[in-house]
């Protein structure tokens, strides 16, 4: 069975195109052998996203990308989101382009639905090896309008 992949544009301004995300979400799901029932990638603000970051994680800072597993061990059933305000002010500040950054946290969400943490520097480094793994097989496909 397929797994439910869907997009929701949640942004007040800006959208993601929905085929290339969701084909990104495809292609990892395969690379990563994750069986999932549905993942749920939301796109969002920053107030949006720091809210979410305060209620289930007490901490009101501003944050990039929460990941929620909702599922069991078997079967994967996921929500990420993402902010495109930290999105963009990320590609600015590392001088990348923006769908490679929303590209980068998308890829960020599944590896955290796989198992991947990173809370130590070992899981960081990890984690940051893989989504560069991911970027350069998967170049440039998340499109971004205003």
């Amino acid at each position: 069975m397929a797994p439910e992949i869907e997009i929701f544009n949640n942004h007040p301004q800006l959208q993601v195109e929905v085929d290339p995300a969701t084909a990104l979400v495809k292609s990892l799901l395969i690379d990563e052998a994750l069986l999932a029932a549905y993942i749920h990638i939301i796109f969002v603000d920053d107030a949006f996203l720091q809210n979410l970051h305060q209620e289930f994680l007490s901490d009101d800072s501003p944050t990039d990308v929460i990941t929620f597993e909702l599922g069991s061990e078997d079967l994967t059933e996921g929500e990420i989101y993402i902010s495109l305000d930290r999105a963009a002010d990320h590609a600015r500040e590392f001088q990348v382009e923006t769908s490679a950054e929303i590209a980068r946290l998308i890829i960020h969400g599944i590896l955290h639905l796989n198992g991947y943490d990173d809370h130590t520097a070992e899981e960081q480094q990890q984690m940051r090896a893989k989504e560069e793994f991911y970027l350069k097989q998967y170049p440039a496909q998340i499109v971004l309008k205003n």
